[in-house]
């Protein structure tokens, strides 16, 4: 639904320790909205690096990008615009030109103990896990409720869009009442 409802949050999936399934999360939110899990790719260090991963994630319009194992504090002005403006302006690389797109793509960020800067905390939600063991990835996928929870969401995938889609039919229906979130 990004396209029709415009400027949405980043979405941060944090965790105390390693192991957690923040990817697991971030990947069967891409296979219920695309059918597909999502390309993952690092967070750069560098601010000047950020600004063209964003810019060729704009110019690539995945519907899902997801930057996985980020280390520290995430604040970046041009995320920060282009998850909060219509179109977003950045320089093409190697030339001084300027490309003005309209920013489509859903930002996921996976990490342990995430810092957020700026105004980003405005332009984020974040989801903790707290597992209740020391090695989460340690646990055997038979003791969970649903094990092959992929496979499941795969085969299940036309009623749970169903579902989530119904949902949002509901809200416009009530008129889009505020739900008391702010972005920036």
């Amino acid at each position: 639904c990004r396209p029709a409802v415009g400027n949405c949050p980043a979405f941060a999936i944090d965790a105390s320790t390693p192991g957690s399934g923040k990817g697991k999360i971030v990947g069967l939110c891409s296979i219920i909205a695309t059918g597909e899990e999502p390309a993952r790719s690092g967070w750069p260090s560098n601010p000047e690096e950020q600004d063209k991963t964003l810019g060729g994630y704009a110019v690539a319009a995945p519907p899902i990008i997801a930057f996985d194992n980020v280390r520290g504090g995430i604040s970046n002005q041009c995320l920060e615009n282009a998850l909060t403006t219509p179109i977003y302006g950045f320089r093409v690389l190697g030339v001084h030109e300027i490309m003005m797109l309209p920013f489509r793509s859903i930002v996921t960020y996976t990490g342990n103990n995430l810092g957020f800067l700026g105004d980003m905390i405005r332009r984020i939600i974040i989801g903790r896990l707290e597992p209740q063991t020391e090695h989460p990835e340690k646990i055997d996928p038979s003791a969970f409720r649903i094990p092959m929870i992929e496979q499941f969401v795969r085969d299940n995938r036309a009623k749970i869009v169903s579902a989530l889609l119904t949902i949002a039919r509901a809200y416009v229906l009530e008129g889009m009442p505020d739900q008391g979130l702010r972005m920036g």
